[in-house]
């Protein structure tokens, strides 16, 4: 882990903050819209402690440094409005993953991808990882409008099975470090973005020993 974990990291018009238990209520909210579980894999929460399990798993996945969920702030209003992941990959030694959350009274106003630049370079810049994917519903058209724009490559489609019964067809998208570094990073380092840019310490980057070891 290069760079602090609890920064205070912003895109042009969000403001990211860190996991923690009151957002087991944003889940809760968002996940009363049917338009929010269609492209979600995952069991729709019925009652709010199964949201609560939700981000209780998120804040056990960071403190175990495999997994860092941010939910983004609107900066005039202060809202909620979405949430990014930056993961560890289970399966792929050297590659790491982003998932993202858009509460849907909000979809289709460029909050996915101000979100999609931040988790990249999480995981590129933060993680030190050499590959970055990003899966996609088939059906959810303009995630892979995005992703394509933004020249990540189509590796190829896989059924993933819902915890409800039956599979969820699922393009995955791949970008490396170099091709991040050289066609987006600029971005980062443009209006609006605020990161990180001199490595500290292991000991001022927000994890203990044990969890900068996990992350690496």
């Amino acid at each position: 882990m290069r760079f602090p974990l609890a920064f205070p990291y912003e895109t042009p018009r969000l403001r990211l903050v860190p996991v923690e238990d009151r957002h087991a209520d944003v889940i809760w909210q968002w996940s009363r819209d049917p338009r929010f579980n269609e492209h979600v894999l995952w069991r729709q929460p019925q009652i709010p402690l199964q949201a609560k399990l939700f981000i209780d798993a998120a804040i056990a996945a960071w403190q175990a440094g495999i997994g860092f969920n941010y939910f983004a702030e609107c900066k005039q209003t202060g809202a909620t409005l979405a949430r990014v992941e930056a993961r560890l990959s289970r399966r792929r030694p050297g590659v790491a993953e982003v998932g993202m959350l858009i509460a849907p009274e909000v979809w289709s106003r460029g909050y996915a991808t101000e979100l999609t630049y931040f988790g990249l370079w999480f995981c590129f810049e933060n993680l030190e990882r050499e590959a970055v994917a990003i899966d996609a519903s088939a059906r959810n058209v303009a995630s892979n409008r995005l992703l394509a724009k933004l020249g990540l490559h189509l590796l190829g489609e896989q059924d993933f099975p819902l915890a409800e019964g039956g599979v969820a067809r699922l393009n995955r998208y791949v970008l490396t470090r170099d091709e991040f570094q050289v066609r987006l990073m600029a971005v980062l380092h443009g209006p609006g973005y605020r990161i990180p840019h001199e490595p500290v310490a292991p000991a001022a980057t927000g994890m203990t020993t044990s969890e900068t070891a996990a992350a690496q």
